[in-house]
């Protein structure tokens, strides 16, 4: 996982923060976790989910907040290996169980559990993500924001399009924000640092400044010796 967190914004000022946003008095930040809460073998499923359990337990010890994580996939044999039973029925009644264990820590520990989405795991479209969030209306499950993510091969052409409308109908949710790219292949095949894919950054970019500016900004993808020219890039 190489990622920095290079840019932090200030916690905005009492009385704008929105629904993901921490008690006025507990400071931000994102601790984040990569736990396969949909692994094949039910042993590390298991054991996934309580490592998750106690991120969300132990998160205001470490002075944050927010436990992210990616569902994970069906496949045996990798962390970001596509598999067809990612799209079975199966595969989603397993994750609304590990959520459904997860939200009550989450609520009793002042926590929030935070999804990111991804061509490669079970919950990897934008419709997908609102039903979840609908099954589950609670301020303790909210979203990372990261569109890359959602960005498959054919929908690389209507990057513009996908990007507006996963910012408008989650711009309330975002906890904090990705800041990487995207192959021209989709984010199937790569989601490298900023600046080195085909993202139209901009247009995000100018979101996070005008629409949601307390969002601690995450880069992510590169070697820390990048990190200023990515800087500079942003």
């Amino acid at each position: 996982r190489r990622q920095a967190q290079a840019l932090h914004h200030p916690p905005p000022a009492a009385g704008t923060r929105g629904r993901g946003d921490p008690p006025a008095d507990r400071p931000p930040g994102a601790r984040q976790d990569r736990g396969r809460a949909l692994a094949p073998d039910p042993t590390v499923r298991a054991e996934n989910i309580e490592y998750i359990g106690r991120c969300l337990e132990l998160a205001p010890e470490l002075g944050t907040w927010i436990v992210a994580t990616e569902t994970g996939t069906r496949h045996a044999g990798g962390d970001w290996t596509d598999s067809p039973e990612n799209w079975g029925a199966e595969a989603w009644r397993l994750l609304d169980d590990a959520i459904e264990q997860l939200l009550p820590i989450a609520e009793s520990s002042g926590t929030i559990l935070a999804l990111e989405g991804s061509v490669k795991n079970v919950l990897r479209t934008q419709s997908q993500l609102r039903g979840l969030l609908d099954r589950f209306p609670t301020q303790h499950l909210q979203v990372v924001s990261d569109p890359y993510n959602f960005l498959s091969a054919h929908v690389v052409p209507a990057e513009a399009r996908s990007t507006r409308e996963f910012l408008t109908r989650f711009e309330d949710r975002f906890v904090f924000a990705h800041l990487k790219d995207v192959d021209a292949g989709g984010a199937e095949i790569a989601t490298p640092e900023f600046g080195a894919g085909v993202f139209q950054q901009r247009p995000y970019l100018e979101f996070l400044r005008d629409r949601r500016p307390d969002l601690d900004l995450i880069v992510e993808h590169l070697t820390l010796d990048h990190v200023p020219t990515v800087l500079e890039r942003v």
